[in-house]
């Protein structure tokens, strides 16, 4: 078992607040552990028992094995984005989701969001797509991406207008 911030020894990186020990008591505590645990055995062909596993998931939170998504974005001058992933959408949303951080950080209506996803030939690399990663990790680079591309978008506006960055908005698709 690990404890709280204990050192990954393959790594040597700090495993966070891994409290793994907390969440097992806690669980053995719901479900009466010590009672299941005296249970005698059955007189049978079969015997009974309980146990439990632990493991670590890396989605984007393991130290020793990073996980990455790439993604492109593309600002055409017609207002039309092209935002490219290798994401796929299993019916949890991942699409919409995308959609919308993008909409809502770069300012541009969610319909003139032209979404590429899956296609191996054109869509960057990503690590693998399922479940929460798609949320989290997947999330977290079209948020750092689009955060950036705004950046880079008001900075050279300022640079070409000569005025102040922090008087530049974006606004429906528009400096």
């Amino acid at each position: 078992m690990v404890d709280p911030y204990d050192i990954d020894p393959i790594s040597n990186l700090s495993l966070g607040n891994a409290a793994i020990n907390k969440c097992l008591i806690k669980g053995a505590e719901a479900i009466d552990w010590n009672r299941l645990k005296k249970r005698p055995k059955e007189d049978s062909e079969y015997y009974y028992g309980h146990g439990v596993a632990v493991s670590l998931h890396g989605n984007g939170i393991a130290p020793f094995a990073p996980d990455l998504s790439v993604m492109t974005l593309a600002l055409n001058e017609d207002g039309i984005a092209i935002y490219s992933t290798r994401l796929c959408d299993h019916g949890g949303g991942t699409n919409t989701l995308l959609k919308k951080i993008v909409s809502e950080i770069v300012d541009i209506d969610r319909d003139l969001i032209k979404l590429i996803t899956t296609d191996t030939y054109c869509t960057p690399y990503d690590f693998i797509a399922g479940a929460s990663r798609n949320t989290w990790v997947g999330g977290n680079c079209a948020i750092k991406l689009c955060e950036h591309i705004k950046n880079e978008l008001l900075e050279t506006a300022s640079m070409l207008l000569e005025v102040p960055q922090n008087t530049i908005i974006m606004e429906n698709g528009f400096l």
